[in-house]
């Protein structure tokens, strides 16, 4: 019997990548991060603490070529924004799950205080907004900043509801970069709503999902995996109450520089 022919395919996709494919991915780097330099470093044969290793070593000898099957890492020491921004919250945790908007408002209860996050899992009719509600259901709002990748326009609906009704006085929204284009519907509408209540709108790479505000009983943090629009899946989220954790998103989005032109410039005039 003839031996089966070995198979190509693993070591075919595992090719080191070409100096077009490096060229362009540290280009985009270089425009997102404003990086000053690039260094090399091999990732998958290494453990965490080589990788640190040796990206040390490169920081000192950068012109020095390192390997045979590298890909591209880049690091600089000057950036216009950081990688990543932690803080660090020991207070009061309560877990919840729910399964509809209604049962959310029974779970997280009527007495937000000071210090505590609520932990919930959610599968079914819950959103982003499903928690702001939650919060309104308490006091209203002096501002409220929203990020999302999209929203739908019942969400532009509801959210112009709200700052009609004064729930709301002034709200800035931070929307990914496919909003203007795949969601030019709702961003038509959202723009000069926000603009006639004082907010606006801000485009940039964005994923995050973050609603933050205050009010005059408390200031707060909603943490979560879901966009502003519904949808059946399981997501998870948590509402932080305290002035802290506000202050560290509004900290955050403050610094924000949007893709759209108009957006920027409104931006340099506040």
């Amino acid at each position: 019997m003839k031996e089966k022919p070995e198979d190509t395919r693993s070591s075919e996709l595992t090719k080191k990548k070409d100096n077009s494919d490096v060229e362009l991915e540290n280009a985009l780097m270089q425009n997102e991060f404003d990086m000053d330099r690039i260094i090399i470093a091999e990732e998958g044969h290494k453990t965490e603490e080589e990788i640190e290793d040796t990206i040390a070593k490169a920081d000192i000898e950068t012109e020095k070529e390192i390997g045979p099957e590298m890909i591209g890492i880049a690091r600089s020491k000057k950036r216009k924004r950081k990688h990543v921004t932690c803080t660090i919250r020991n207070d009061h945790n309560i877990y919840r799950k729910a399964y509809s908007e209604t049962q959310l408002l029974d779970v997280l209860g009527f007495n937000f205080k000071e210090g505590e996050s609520y932990h919930c899992i959610s599968a079914g009719d819950v959103d982003c907004l499903s928690y702001l509600k939650c919060v309104l259901r308490q006091q209203d709002l002096d501002y409220c900043l929203i990020s999302t990748w999209c929203m739908a326009m019942d969400d532009v609906l509801q959210i112009e509801e709200w700052l009609q009704a004064e729930k709301i006085k002034t709200m800035d929204a931070y929307v990914g970069e496919i909003f203007t284009g795949t969601y030019g519907g709702e961003y038509a509408v959202l723009k000069p709503l926000l603009e006639a209540y004082g907010g606006k709108v801000s485009i940039f790479r964005n994923h995050s999902k973050i609603i933050a505000g205050y009010g005059n009983k408390f200031h707060f943090a909603i943490e979560s995996s879901a966009n502003i629009n519904t949808n059946p899946r399981a997501e998870n989220t948590c509402l932080n109450i305290g002035v802290d954790i506000f202050n560290f998103y509004k900290e955050y989005f403050d610094g924000i520089i949007s893709f759209v032109r108009e957006e920027r410039n409104a931006e340099k005039n506040t």
